[in-house]
């Protein structure tokens, strides 16, 4: 399909000291109007978001149909009666645009709470939307506490919104919301089990042919048309509780996958596993268009009503171009003299995981003689020695081009055999015979464990005569064959699999490989500009703390089965990383943030997406006095942390072979979850910790800044109890409360 450049949604910008009508105090449509509300027109309600000190954006959406654009008068006032008015101006709802309308007030006196509201002539009268309450920042001088919420992961099949009905109840009185990105979920099916979705709120798309939807399953399919994703908007924004929150709230909007397509890097998604290539630069360009339609994201013009040039590219043109993509939705925003937070934008110029999911488990990732190097490089003059000391826990491995001797006359048939045997696995999978055939010859063309090359030859062999069969290579021959690490030692056992690639890794295999990719350098995970610019801030902020927003946890999330000898056989007895798409999966590029944050002080991350909520007070230097605390907020509704890893858990039940190791495994990675990765945790960052951890429940977190600290309460539940609505029933929720002070040096429960 050729991609033409498209007109993304333009900010309108309008002045509380100019309007388009002529204003006066108590006016015409102010207070006693009896303009009634409609939500039949406004069915999304309406929203307020990145508010500066003198402006704020406000959103609505008018259901008008058709294609032409719609007026509507924008009125805002100091006082919920619309007595006050500072702003009385007509604007336009673009039909191009779904009737979204996005206005930029600004103006406006900081640190001040204004009311707000959309009117339409609806031909027998003016109608109203829902009236809405935002609040503008305090002036970078101004000596305040500032009070936000932290929300994340709000899938909409999974789990009703109590949590923010929770946060109107327990913490009505916020400054604005952070919310970290999975505002939707992308696909019509939750993304727990099959028998976890509520069917009250199933999603159907309007339209399922082969280019408005992908197929991720037997079962499910997610969104690739522009259409498909504004559906999920309407859905998800659509809630009631959401829009209460809305209404009352502003928040600030940064994205993670689900908007465009889970653990997706880019423009690339994951959902086959490296089984069909998913880079799909059409379907992100469309996600981002109903992105920045939906959210009341600014577009970074400047808050001077006289000077409204916007960024070259502005926020809203990521992807416009398939070669250059834009400016993703990192920004800055000023809270008083006591806070600063940089909203950065994890997904968009991040590389591809480590560990290619369709990577063919038997293929060595590191040879002898990289691993020498490597070694040479860690333990200057000592790489042969190291090699030779750690060998006999790596793979012996051949190539067919390469056999040992007393193999060589049979190198022919061996490739024809492997190749073929390897075919047949792939065409099993899925994949066509021709592209079968040249992934096989792919995959076997270097260096091949001997684990899986007499494996492979041991499953032609059990299918044919005695007389066709190949010999397999002898232990004598084995042992003098140098050794590597191949896929299956970083705990890749599967030819298409997200388990030994994104989740469940050997961490010291990822390390070595890590270390032999990036030598040392940190990662390019932000890409330049956005680096620079996150740099910058973190030397020159003149405020009393910052704050980085992030998408997803720095916390690094260890299993630590090394003590667990009933797993010996199978090699689990072993440190394995949880989940490298999150920063475990960019060491470097973390360990040079956080030290960056330790170095300046008073400094400390919010982060989200992992479905459980952990406080993580982070020492990198453990000479220095300071500490950089990461506050993990759990989903909203999303199905927790915990039920994800019981539900891998159960995809290995082919390994863990008998009822002992399943009823250990179960109790070490399900029930004592929480404790496994406190323990895993202290043994790799022993100058670090864990502080807290709790993966089962559904919550959000509240964090308040003022001089003298930063003070964070987690709010959470059962995650069965997000399963039924309890919007009008708080009392229906068992809420956890969880509070910590950060003074800079410290964290301490309060």
């Amino acid at each position: 399909m050729k991609l033409s450049r498209r007109q993304f949604l333009k900010v309108v910008v309008v002045s509380a000291a100019t309007t388009s009508i002529g204003l006066q105090s108590g006016c015409s449509n102010g207070g006693g109007d009896n303009i009634r509300i409609d939500e039949t027109r406004f069915p999304q309600s309406v929203a307020s978001g990145d508010p500066k000190p003198t402006s704020v954006v406000l959103w609505t959406r008018v259901e008008a149909g058709g294609s032409a654009d719609v007026a509507l008068r924008l009125q805002v006032a100091t006082d919920a009666a619309f007595k006050e008015l500072v702003v009385d101006s007509e604007v336009s709802a673009a039909a191009d645009h779904d009737h979204c309308l996005k206005v930029k007030v600004v103006d406006l006196a900081p640190y001040t709470t204004y009311h707000y509201r959309f009117l339409l002539n609806s031909g027998s009268g003016e109608v109203s939307s829902p009236h809405g309450r935002t609040k503008t920042a305090p002036s970078p001088a101004a000596d305040v506490a500032v009070k936000f919420g932290v929300v994340v992961c709000q899938d909409y099949i999974d789990g009703y919104y109590n949590a923010y009905a929770l946060l109107l109840e327990r913490d009505p009185d916020l400054d604005f919301i952070v919310h970290l990105g999975d505002y939707i979920y992308e696909q019509d099916r939750g993304t727990g089990a099959a028998e976890d979705d509520i069917a009250a709120r199933a999603i159907v798309f309007p339209d399922y042919s082969s280019e408005a939807v992908v197929a991720v399953d037997e079962r499910t399919y997610a969104a690739r048309s522009l259409e498909n994703y504004r559906h999920l908007y309407k859905v998800h924004h659509g809630d009631a509780m959401l829009k209460r929150v809305h209404e009352r709230i502003p928040m600030v909007v940064i994205w993670d996958d689900h908007e465009y397509s889970d653990d997706c890097y880019g423009a690339t998604g994951t959902y086959s596993n490296g089984l069909r290539d998913e880079a799909d630069p059409e379907r992100r360009r469309n996600s981002l268009q109903a992105f920045f339609e939906f959210l009341p994201v600014d577009e970074d013009f400047s808050d001077d009503f006289t000077a409204t040039t916007p960024f070259d590219p502005p926020l809203n043109d990521s992807y416009n171009s398939v070669t250059a993509p834009g400016r993703g939705c990192w920004r800055t925003l000023r809270f008083g003299r006591h806070l600063d937070m940089f909203f950065s934008d994890y997904r968009t110029y991040r590389p591809d995981h480590l560990i290619p999911e369709d990577a063919f488990p038997g293929r060595v990732a590191l040879d002898r003689a990289t691993l020498t190097a490597l070694f040479n490089l860690l333990y200057p003059g000592q790489g042969a020695a190291v090699y030779a000391a750690q060998s006999a826990a790596f793979s012996a491995y051949t190539s067919l081009a390469d056999l040992p001797a007393a193999y060589a006359p049979y190198a022919a048939a061996y490739s024809e055999v492997l190749v073929g045997t390897l075919t047949q696995a792939y065409m099993q999978e899925g994949l066509a015979a021709a592209s079968a055939a040249a992934k096989a010859g792919e995959e076997l063309a270097g260096n091949i464990s001997v684990r899986w090359f007499n494996g492979l030859l041991t499953q032609y062999n059990a299918a044919v005569s005695a007389a066709q069969q190949l010999p397999l290579l002898d232990e004598a021959t084995v042992a003098e064959l140098d050794r590597g690490v191949d896929y299956t030692l970083l705990g890749k056992t599967r030819l298409f699999s997200s388990l030994g690639a994104r989740y469940g890794v050997v961490k010291a295999t990822y390390d070595l490989l890590s270390a032999a990719t990036y030598h040392g350098q940190a990662e390019d995970v932000l890409g330049a500009e956005q680096q620079q610019a996150l740099d910058s801030f973190i030397a020159a902020s003149d405020a009393t703390f910052v704050c980085v927003a992030n998408s997803v946890s720095t916390a690094s999330l260890v299993w630590d089965l090394s003590a667990e000898t009933l797993f010996t056989p199978i090699q689990f007895d072993q440190l394995f990383l949880a989940n490298v798409d999150h920063w475990d999966g960019f060491p470097n590029r973390r360990q040079a943030l956080l030290t960056a944050l330790q170095a300046r002080g008073n400094a400390f991350l919010i982060s989200g997406d992992i479905h459980a909520s952990f406080l993580t007070q982070w020492r990198p230097d453990a000479s220095s006095g300071n500490v950089v605390p990461d506050f993990t907020t759990s989903s909203i509704s999303s199905t927790v942390f915990n039920r994800f890893v019981e539900m891998k858990v159960a995809e290995l039940a082919t390994l863990l072979s008998t009822p002992e190791m399943q009823s250990r495994a179960q109790e070490l990675l399900v029930d004592g979850l929480d404790d496994t990765l406190r323990s895993g945790f202290a043994t790799v960052y022993p100058a670090s910790e864990l502080r807290y951890a709790l993966t089962r429940e559904n919550g959000y977190v509240v964090v308040s800044v003022a001089e003298g600290g930063v003070t964070s309460t987690y709010r959470t539940f059962p995650h069965q109890q997000a399963k039924s609505d309890a919007y009008g029933d708080l009392g229906a929720l068992t809420v956890t409360s969880a509070s910590f002070h950060y003074s800079g040096t410290e964290v301490q429960p309060i």
